[in-house]
């Protein structure tokens, strides 16, 4: 591990003539609980802390631009003040010409958080500063080192191949020095770390599939400089968009349901964008959805009962337009709710997965017959069905909405 320590060490020090800073390690902003609970033991929103955040960072511009323009490496440390109302690690990067970028560090689930804080930005923020949700790709012939040997981009050597599902590609990565390290999980952390750099997160998260560390050079290999290009036409060719910009696809599931009565447990079929906190719902242990509330974004799933008996995709169409619309909803200009799936019931139920900016400011919208009228509505009908909420964890409280 001290050599991957040193690879990350050296690959900061290099980068930083491009960029100014960049921060590879988490910053462990832990949260206190009295700023993550009010009085009544509530979280506190996700939307609230990212105004908090940014009612911080406007009264602090003017000492976090000085510090910027003179390259100091203090900007981490006072950036990690304002971002201590949110609970968990933060992962950034500061570059030249006002760059922020967040890392999302292999959860998928906090590119639309970062997006979201993103969006709350003040208009004067965003026309001096550009923000990423993710890290972005870079495709130069950068250069670093690991393990006292140099290296570049160039050097990494790329074997291609597509997994059996042939959505995504399986890449064998060979490198002197990588393969020299102490340990499999080393040497699979640094090409992660590399390929990261190169495709981006989402590129990484969404186009490559199994990285097998390879111990010597086999034939076909190409250098890492190439993939992108080769990527993006083999997903091209497909009729597909290679968008590294977009939130996760969905994901297509089935799930044999189980002998109880209660809500989801007769779940068939389903798609979601973050399957790991869909499926978590059925496990002993949580651990999506114990991040996001520790971000003060709450998962929840609504049920609805079948409306007018339809058929069984005329059912799966309703309640994706019904999902799509409540990611739609806004509440002074913020949204308040991000559609992450959906699933089929075996009892005439249908299961829509939302994560919660707001959950009061969503209660509230939906408890207004007004809000709540265009949400059911199919075609011009508004049918007579009965809409529950409970959050993505087993035994929560049931809230009947309609």
């Amino acid at each position: 591990m001290n050599e991957l320590i040193k690879f990350l060490s050296n690959h900061v020090s290099v980068i930083v003539s491009t960029i100014l800073i960049v921060l590879v390690m988490p910053l462990c902003v832990k949260a206190k609980t009295k700023s993550r609970s009010s009085e009544r033991g509530d979280i506190v929103s996700f939307n609230e802390r990212a105004r908090q955040f940014w009612s911080w960072f406007g009264h602090n511009e003017k000492k976090i631009d000085e510090i910027a323009a003179n390259r100091l490496e203090i900007l981490p440390g006072v950036i990690q003040e304002g971002l201590s109302v949110f609970g968990g690690n933060i992962y950034f990067q500061i570059g030249s010409n006002r760059e922020f970028t967040f890392a999302v560090e292999g959860e998928r689930e906090r590119f639309d958080l970062y997006n979201q804080l993103i969006s709350m930005a003040p208009e004067g923020v965003k026309k001096k500063w550009t923000f990423f949700p993710c890290r972005q790709p870079n495709n130069n012939d950068l250069s670093w080192g690991i393990g006292g040997v140099e290296m570049s981009a160039a050097d990494v050597k790329i074997l291609i191949s597509k997994d059996t599902e042939g959505t995504k590609f399986n890449l064998g990565c060979f490198h002197p020095a990588v393969a020299g390290l102490k340990s499999e999980k080393d040497e699979y952390m640094s090409y992660l770390l590399i390929l990261e750099i190169v495709l981006g997160e989402v590129g990484v998260s969404d186009y490559v599939g199994y990285i097998d560390c390879l111990s010597k050079p086999v034939t076909g290999m190409i250098p890492l400089t190439e993939l992108l290009p080769v990527l993006k036409k083999s997903v091209e060719e497909k009729g597909l968009e290679y968008d590294v910009r977009k939130p996760a696809a969905m994901t297509y599931f089935r799930h044999k349901p189980g002998n109880g009565l209660k809500l989801r447990e007769d779940m068939v079929y389903g798609a979601s964008r973050l399957p790991d906190l869909t499926m978590n719902y059925f496990e002993k242990n949580n651990p999506v959805y114990d991040k996001l509330m520790a971000f003060g974004v709450e998962p929840v799933f609504l049920t609805v009962t079948n409306p007018g008996s339809l058929r069984e995709e005329d059912f799966i169409v309703y309640l994706k337009e019904m999902g799509l619309k409540c990611g739609d909803i806004t509440v002074s200009g913020n949204k308040i709710c991000e559609y992450v799936g959906y699933s089929l019931g075996e009892r005439g139920r249908g299961y829509i997965d939302l994560m919660l900016y707001d959950k009061t400011s969503f209660l509230n919208h939906l408890n207004d017959v007004r809000n709540m009228d265009p949400i059911i509505k199919n075609g011009d009908v508004i049918p007579d069905v009965e809409v529950y909420m409970q959050n993505l964890k087993k035994d929560s409280p049931i809230v009947k909405l309609r």
